[in-house]
C-alpha cells in the first residue's frame, strides 16, 4: 500500500513588515513566529438537567508573536511608533583602557568636558584633556609603574537615535509571514505565506542583558 502523502509546516517563519507600501523591517533569524486565534464563548444551558443547548461564539481575535535573535533598532521603532533619526549628540565611553607613556595617554576620541580616570588602586580623578591627550604626571606617585588606566568620558558623535516617549503608539503595518512547507515523501515542496493586512504591534517589549546570554528581541 502506498504511503499517504502528508504536508508539514516546519521551523519558524520569516517575516516582513510594510508601512505605507514600503518594507520597514524583515526578520530571518527568528526564535518564535506564532499565530493565535481566540474567541469568546457564551454557553446557553436550559431545560431539565440544565444541559448545554447552544454555544454562542463571538469576539474573534487574531494575534501574532514575533521574536527574533538578531538585534535591529527597527524592531524597537516598530513597537514604539517613532522614527529612527541620525543626530549629533553626546555619547559615552565607559571604562576604556588607555596605555600611558611617561604618564601621558591618548584617547581614541575627543572628550567633551572632564575625563574620569580610574588610577587602578581605587582612586578616581577627573582631568581636563588637551585635544585627545591626558597628562597624569601629577598623579605619578599613585600610578607608580602601572602602564594603563581606565577612563570614562563624553564625546560628540553622529549615530542612530530613537526616542521612546509616553505619547506615541505603534503604527499599523502589513505583515507577511513565510513558512517552509515539507512533504513526508518529497521533502521541501514550497512555502506557505500568510498575509495580515492590518497588524499593530503591542508596544510592549523587553531587552534583557545577562552575563551568559545573547539579547533577544520581541520584534513586534
Amino acid at each position: 500500500m502506498a504511503k499517504e502523502p502528508k504536508s508539514f509546516l516546519v521551523s519558524t517563519a520569516n517575516f516582513a513588515l510594510k508601512y505605507n507600501g514600503e518594507v520597514v523591517c524583515t526578520g530571518t533569524t527568528n526564535l518564535n513566529t506564532s499565530i493565535e486565534v481566540t474567541m469568546e464563548e457564551q454557553n446557553v444551558n436550559a431545560g431539565k438537567g440544565n444541559k448545554l443547548v447552544y454555544s454562542y461564539k463571538y469576539g474573534r481575535e487574531f494575534g501574532v508573536t514575533l521574536e527574533t535573535a538578531n538585534w535591529d533598532l527597527k524592531y524597537i521603532a516598530a513597537n514604539v511608533g517613532t522614527d529612527i533619526a541620525q543626530t549629533l549628540a553626546e555619547r559615552y565611553v565607559i571604562g576604556e583602557c588607555v596605555t600611558l607613556t611617561s604618564y601621558v595617554g591618548t584617547l581614541p576620541k575627543t572628550p567633551v568636558g572632564k575625563v574620569s580616570v580610574d588610577l587602578g588602586n581605587g582612586t578616581s580623578v577627573e582631568v581636563t584633556a588637551t585635544g585627545t591627550t591626558i597628562d597624569l604626571s601629577t598623579y605619578s606617585a599613585i600610578i607608580g609603574d602601572n602602564k594603563t588606566v581606565n577612563v570614562t568620558y563624553c564625546y560628540d558623535a553622529t549615530a542612530d537615535q530613537l526616542i521612546i516617549d509616553a505619547s506615541t503608539s505603534p503604527k499599523v503595518y502589513e505583515l507577511i509571514l513565510d513558512a517552509d512547507k515539507h512533504n513526508n515523501q518529497l521533502g521541501k515542496i514550497g512555502s506557505v505565506q500568510i498575509y495580515v493586512p492590518s497588524y499593530q504591534p503591542s508596544g510592549n517589549f523587553n531587552i534583557e542583558f545577562t552575563p551568559d546570554g545573547v539579547t533577544e528581541q520581541r520584534a513586534a
